[in-house]
């Protein structure tokens, strides 16, 4: 018998303050799991909010994680479509 095992590639980045891969900022390696552990966005904006999480959602990822950081207002909770409510805080 014989165990094959598998690899899981995490990929994490944090303080990206709206910038993305998609405006050239930066590049995403390949991976499994992405993690994105907080500061999403440079105002707070829920219109900066919405450009991240497009391009989070976009991304070619298995499993996505997204972490608020510590200065994200609560109100976003209620303006979300419904398209976007599966993103809790």
């Amino acid at each position: 018998m014989t165990i094959r095992l598998q690899k899981t590639r995490f990929v994490c980045v944090s303080d990206t303050h709206n910038a993305s891969p998609v405006d050239g900022v930066f590049k995403l390696p390949k991976g499994d799991v992405f993690i994105h552990a907080g500061d999403l966005t440079k105002q707070g904006t829920l219109a900066e909010l919405r450009k991240t999480l497009a391009w989070i959602e976009d991304a070619d990822f298995e499993v996505k994680l997204v972490i608020a950081g510590m200065y994200y207002p609560f109100r976003w909770q209620r303006k979300l479509t419904n398209r976007e409510s599966r993103y809790h805080t």
